[in-house]
C-alpha cells in the first residue's frame, strides 16, 4: 500500500523537501583498530565510530569482496528495519525515482482503469489521449488476451504487469466486445498520468467525484471539479474515498478547506509529546447534503479528510471501517539521490480521536460496493434509488458500479436478490444470528425479522440472496421489474435531514 506522507515543511504553508544527509570518516581499508568495550551508552559520534570501524573491515578484508554499495545499503536497511515501523523506509535513486512517479500518479502503459467480472478483465475507463485512446478502446471492452497470452485464470495484478512496460515499447491485446466480436489491438506504451480526480453528475442530480489518491495537484484538480459541479443544478455530492491509500498530507488539508472555513484539520503528536496542529484557513462551505465514501483500503491522507469532515459535521460517512494509518512522515532527500522516508508524529482528529490501528467509522456501517454506493445516495437525499442488474454490468441511479455484477437467482419459481443490496436501498441494517443461522434485517425501530435457510434465504458462492417477495412485505416500498435479462429495483430515497 502507498503511505501516506507529509513532506518535510516549515509551518508556513507549501512543504518543502529537506537535504539530510548522514556522514562519517571510514579510515582506509587494512587500518589498525583498537578494542572497545561499550558499557554505557554511546554518544552519536562513538556509534558512528563504531559503525565506521565495522564496516571498513567488511570492506576491506570479507573474502565476498562486498562493494560499498552492497553494504551501505544492506547498513541502512538494518537501521530501517530495527524500527520495526512499515512507513519508515529507505529509498535508493531508482527506488525514490519510481516513488516519486507511484505518488505523481503516473506509470508507464496503455492509459486505462481496469476490474475483473465474471466476464473476464473488464476496460472501465480509457485516459484520453493515452495509448488505448489512440487505438480505439473504449470502456466495457474486455482483454481476453495479452502479447497472446489467454489472461483467463490470472489476478489483476498479473495482467496489469502484463500490460505495462518500458515506454516506447509495444503490447498485443485481444479484446472482446459485446456480441463476441473481437478486435486485436497493438499499443504502443508511454507515460501516463492517472486522474486522481474525476467527477459526473448523475440524472438524479447528484455530483459524484472520485479521489484515488492524494497528489500535489489534487486538491487544484478537487476544488476545480468540485467548483464545476457546483455550478451545476445539483441537489447532493458524493464523494468516494475507496481504495484511496492516501498521499500528501497538504493537498488533504485543502481540499478540507472547501468545507470548513477554518479550524483544526488534526492534532499531532511528536517524540516528546508535543501537539502543532495542522490548521485550516480561508475555507468555504457548501450547503447541499455531502457524504463521503470509504472501506478498509481508505488510509491516511483519506483518513485526515473524513476524520476532520465528521467532527466538524460537514458530511456524512458511508461505508466500512477504514484503515488505521495515524501517523505522518517527512521525506529526506540524501546525497545519492535516495531519500529516507522518516515517522516523524502520530495524528489525531480534530475531536481528539485515534486513527492509528483503529481507522475512522463510518456514520453508516455497510459492506459491498454496490450496496455502499446505494446507501450513499440514501443518506445524501436521493428521491429515489433505482438499481438494474444485468448480465455484465450494474448500475445504480444510471452509474456503471465497478465490481462484479450481481446478478438475481430464479429458483422455485421465486425471485431471490442480494440481501445486503436490499438493505442499503431500504435503509435498514443487516447482521448475522449464528444462534438462528440466519441473518435479520431490522430498520426504523421496528422488530428485526430473520430470513434462514428454510426462510427465504441463499448463500451462492458467498454472496447472500432474499426472497424478494418476502422482503417487500417487510419493506413495501420496494417494487422490481424484470426487463428483458435485466431487474430493475427501486425504493423512494429518504430526504436529507439537514443540508450543509
Amino acid at each position: 500500500m502507498k503511505d501516506g506522507w507529509r513532506k518535510k515543511w516549515v509551518r508556513i504553508g507549501v512543504g518543502l523537501t529537506v537535504l539530510s544527509t548522514l556522514t562519517w570518516t571510514v579510515p582506509a581499508a587494512g587500518s589498525q583498530w583498537g578494542t572497545k568495550s561499550v558499557w554505557a551508552a554511546e554518544s552519536q559520534q562513538d556509534a558512528l565510530n563504531r559503525l565506521g570501524e565495522v564496516y571498513s573491515i567488511l570492506q576491506g578484508q570479507h573474502v565476498s569482496g562486498v562493494s560499498d554499495e552492497k553494504l551501505t545499503d544492506s547498513a541502512i536497511q538494518g537501521m530501517i528495519e530495527s524500527l520495526k515501523d512499515p512507513y519508515t523506509v529507505y529509498f535508493t535513486k531508482e527506488q525514490y525515482e519510481a516513488f516519486n512517479k507511484d505518488i505523481a500518479m503516473v506509470y508507464v502503459g496503455i492509459g486505462t482503469r481496469l476490474t475483473q467480472d465474471k466476464e473476464g478483465t473488464r476496460i472501465v475507463e480509457v485516459f484520453p489521449g493515452g495509448p488505448a485512446a489512440v487505438a480505439g478502446i473504449v470502456p466495457g471492452d474486455y482483454i481476453t488476451q495479452v502479447n497472446r497470452t489467454d489472461t483467463s485464470g490470472m489476478t489483476l495484478d498479473q495482467i496489469v504487469s502484463k500490460v505495462t512496460g518500458e515506454e516506447g515499447t509495444s503490447v498485443e491485446l485481444t479484446i472482446r466486445r459485446k456480441q463476441n466480436q473481437f478486435l486485436f489491438v497493438n499499443a504502443t506504451r508511454k507515460s501516463v498520468t492517472v486522474p486522481s480526480v474525476t467527477s459526473q453528475v448523475l440524472a438524479d442530480g447528484t455530483g459524484y467525484l472520485q479521489v484515488s489518491g492524494f497528489a500535489e495537484t489534487t486538491d487544484e484538480l478537487f476544488a476545480s471539479q468540485l467548483d464545476a459541479l457546483l455550478k451545476k443544478p445539483v441537489s447532493r455530492l458524493i464523494i468516494d474515498l475507496r481504495n484511496n491509500p492516501g498521499g500528501i498530507v497538504e493537498s488533504a488539508q485543502h481540499m478540507a478547506e472547501q468545507f470548513i472555513p477554518e479550524g483544526i484539520l488534526i492534532h499531532t503528536k511528536n517524540r516528546d509529546g508535543e501537539d502543532e496542529p495542522v490548521l485550516l484557513r480561508g475555507g468555504k462551505s457548501v450547503h447541499v447534503p455531502v457524504v463521503f465514501l470509504v472501506n478498509e483500503d481508505s488510509a491516511s491522507a483519506s483518513e485526515i479528510l473524513v476524520g476532520a469532515m465528521q467532527a466538524y459535521e460537514k458530511a456524512k460517512v458511508v461505508g466500512t471501517q477504514t484503515f488505521g494509518k495515524g501517523s505522518v512522515q517527512s521525506l529526506y532527500t540524501l546525497s545519492s539521490g535516495g531519500a529516507v522516508k522518516v515517522t516523524i508524529e502520530e495524528y489525531f482528529t480534530a475531536a481528539w480521536q485515534p486513527v492509528n490501528h483503529k481507522g475512522i467509522t463510518p456514520d453508516v456501517l455497510v459492506q459491498g460496493s454496490v450496496p455502499q454506493f446505494a446507501a450513499a445516495l440514501r443518506a445524501a437525499g436521493a428521491p429515489e434509488i433505482t438499481v438494474k442488474l444485468g448480465t455484465g454490468t450494474v448500475t445504480v441511479n444510471g452509474m456503471d458500479q465497478q465490481e462484479l455484477p450481481l446478478q438475481p437467482i430464479r429458483q422455485d419459481d421465486r425471485l431471490y436478490l442480494p440481501a445486503r443490496l436490499l438493505t442499503a436501498m431500504a435503509g435498514g441494517t443487516l447482521t448475522w444470528n449464528g444462534e438462528l443461522q440466519a441473518i435479520e434485517v431490522s430498520a426504523n425501530g421496528a422488530a428485526a425479522v430473520a430470513y434462514g435457510a428454510d426462510s427465504g434465504f441463499l448463500n451462492r458462492d458467498g454472496v447472500g440472496y432474499v426472497d424478494a417477495a418476502r422482503f417487500q412485505q417487510q419493506f413495501p416500498e420496494l417494487t422490481w421489474e424484470e426487463q428483458g435479462e435485466e431487474t430493475v429495483l427501486r425504493v423512494p430515497g429518504a430526504a436529507a435531514k439537514e443540508g450543509r
